[in-house]
Order: C-alpha cells, then structure tokens, then sequence
C-alpha cells in the first residue's frame, strides 16, 4: 500500500516553506518584544529590529541562511501576506484613532502637516526646474516633469 502524504517532498513544500517562514518571523519579533518591554519600549520596536535582522544588513549577508530560510520561489507569497497584514494593522491603528483628541489639537497640527507637504514637494518643484533642460526629451511637458519630481521628493 502507497504511503499518503500532505507533501510529496517536505523539502519542497511550498506552505511548510511558508509556515516556517511565518514562524519564524513571529517567534523573533515576540522574544525582541519581550526583551524590549524590559526598557519599555513598544512591541513594534521589537518588529522593526527583527525586520532590520532578516534584511539585507545582517542574516543577509548569510547565504545559506538567505537560500535555506527565505528562497527567492517563496518571496511573492510571503510579500503579499506581509502587505495584506500591513493593511490590516493600518485600519486597526485607524480604528485606535481618539477623534475627541485630534478635533482638540487640529489648530497646531494643520500647519504642521501642510508645511510637511508643501515645503518638500516645493523644494522638489525647484530642483525639476534646475534639471529640466538636462534631463528631458523633446515631448516631455515641462509641467509634467515638475509635478513629477515634486511629488517623487515628497516621497
């Protein structure tokens, strides 16, 4: 009798791939949290640093951890359940908001928030000025080029 299996080969199981990866990611960021609350510091400090350990700065710089962990074949998968949890927590945080407390302070931060817009897309406006002689071609309208690279320097 053939022996039944989930997996043919669990080496090259596409979901233990993920599963692993998945706990992985959460054991690291709940030990950093906990060491972190020690000092008092929020858990998503412990998530930015395991972020900044799986990246490209330290694990890697690791081959065999890159290619054993996080092979490039199971990156699209992982990325997309990466974002839709970025989203959610984005509406959670929205959810969090105290809408008592921002109609309290909208006086000082309306003219925070607009110069935080206004003063980088300008400078960007103005450097698309200095560049456009240099850089575009004959069909390129020169509104288009400023608007353009005043909204990328506000990025």
């Amino acid at each position: 009798m053939a022996k039944v299996t989930l997996f043919e080969d669990p080496h090259d199981s596409a979901l233990a791939t993920f599963l692993m990866q998945v706990f992985i990611t959460l054991v690291v960021c709940k030990v950093l949290a906990k060491i972190l609350s020690y000092i008092r510091q929020p858990q998503v400090i412990g998530q930015i640093i395991a972020g900044i350990i799986f990246g490209p700065s330290i694990l890697g710089q690791l081959s065999g951890w890159t290619e054993a962990i996080w092979p490039a074949s199971s990156l699209p998968i992982f990325q997309l359940v990466a974002n839709l949890g970025l989203i959610f927590f984005m509406f959670y945080l929205g959810l969090e908001l105290d809408l008592q407390q921002i109609k309290k302070s909208w006086k000082t931060t309306i003219p925070i928030v607009s110069a935080s817009i206004i003063f980088p897309v300008g400078i960007g406006c103005a450097v698309a000025l200095w560049f456009w002689d240099m850089n575009t071609g004959i069909n390129t309208s020169k509104i288009a080029f400023i608007l353009f690279v005043g909204k990328c320097r506000n990025k």
